[in-house]
């Protein structure tokens, strides 16, 4: 069976690669017909100044031929990669341009000429901006803030070398993820009000969800899981503290800036206890040392916690004031 099948499979490669070839000729006799240098650099021609094909020079080699482009190319792939262009010059700096079209987050780019006859030298690349956009949907339905989401370690300048030493363990947590979670757990940043504590918390979620090291994050500002927490509609409640418990990595921000009852001791009790014994990771918030939070959480959740992730420091000045 096979051998009757593999002659048609043949036959049909022959007469596409033929089909192409003719084509790809009388593309070349029509340019001739209006006296196109076919040797000429294609950049040096008429034949990309209309738009959109003018975007197509950016993506093809400077020393390319107008015969190396026809022969190399098909009019459809010009077309396709030129439209495509077209929402690569429309696209926002963190993308998003493609979102919902055939291709979402690729780009067309020039590749080296290929064997095949008929085989576009156009290929479709992964695109940079798109992964960005990707990640900052991601982080914006996960609750966190508008103004932080495109923060990340770069964006973070110490003036202490303390705070550089904090930053370097965020980095390390990142690089050593599973390693650092299997022996120390999550991170609590500690320090002033405007410190940088929610900003290397932003950043570090953002890198791990960059290399794919947490299937989902969750960000809670304390004061607003616990109002989630007390809403009457049992969809909310059991919403929040579904992303609170089960979440893949768990922001937990300004823990303690709440009002301290029995009630909020036991809900985020209920919440850390849970991730403390699925050793699921949680990086947390505080302008005070944990062991000084035990009046609003309770001793035994801040036993937990402390167990549950590394003291990091920040002493630095509030970075939301103008520099004196």
């Amino acid at each position: 069976m096979e051998d009757d099948v593999k002659p048609i499979a043949e036959a049909l490669t022959d007469a596409i690669l033929e089909t192409s070839r003719r084509r790809h000729q009388a593309r070349l006799r029509r340019l001739k017909e209006n006296h196109v240098d076919l040797a000429a650099p294609v950049g040096s021609t008429s034949l990309l100044s209309k738009k959109p094909m003018q975007l197509l020079r950016a993506c093809l080699p400077d020393r390319l031929t107008v015969r190396e482009l026809i022969e190399h190319t098909t009019e459809q792939g010009l077309r396709d990669a030129a439209s495509r262009l077209e929402q690569c010059a429309r696209c926002p700096k963190r993308g998003g341009a493609c979102a919902g079209a055939d291709r979402e987050g690729r780009r067309p780019e020039w590749t080296a000429v290929r064997p095949t006859v008929g085989t576009s030298g156009m290929q479709w690349s992964d695109c940079q901006r798109w992964r960005m956009y990707v990640i900052d949907q991601t982080m914006l339905r996960s609750g966190f803030p508008d103004r932080l989401v495109p923060k990340g370690f770069d964006d973070f300048a110490p003036e202490d070398p303390r705070d550089a030493q904090t930053l370097q363990h965020c980095r390390m947590f990142v690089e050593h993820f599973y390693h650092v979670l299997a022996n120390e757990g999550g991170i609590a940043l500690h320090g002033g009000v405007g410190a940088g504590k929610t900003h290397l918390a932003v950043a570090t979620a953002r890198e791990l969800l960059a290399r794919k090291l947490v299937r989902s994050v969750r960000f809670w500002d304390c004061t607003e899981l616990l109002a989630c927490l007390r809403n009457e509609a049992d969809d909310v409640r059991v919403k929040a503290l579904h992303h609170a418990r089960s979440a893949g990595l768990l922001v937990l921000d300004d823990v303690g800036s709440h009002k301290t009852t029995d009630w909020v001791r036991e809900q985020l009790g209920m919440v850390i206890n849970h991730r403390w014994r699925k050793q699921l990771p949680m990086i947390v918030t505080s302008n005070d040392a944990l062991e000084a939070s035990a009046a609003s959480l309770g001793e035994r959740t801040v036993s937990r916690l402390m167990d549950a992730t590394v003291y990091l420091p920040l002493v630095g000045r509030d970075r939301r004031l103008p520099a004196r």
